[in-house]
């Protein structure tokens, strides 16, 4: 167990939280989790099924300005 909690800690990266951020995970990819805190915070969760990024296509047409 320790050698696994010191391979998290050193791929851990923290970002400084900031009113109105939003961060996106992907469950298949990352591990994750959250450090001790303190204060008002929104949890959102949305889950949905594994879609690769071959098979997404733009709904609008993007046009150069």
């Amino acid at each position: 167990m320790q050698l696994i909690n010191e391979v998290y800690e050193a791929n851990t990266a923290r970002e400084p939280w900031q009113a109105g951020d939003l961060m996106l995970v992907d469950n298949v990819r990352t591990a994750h989790g959250r450090e001790r805190f303190e204060g008002p915070r929104e949890v959102l969760v949305a889950m949905a099924d594994a879609v690769h990024v071959a098979d997404c296509s733009p709904t609008i047409e993007v046009t150069a300005s």
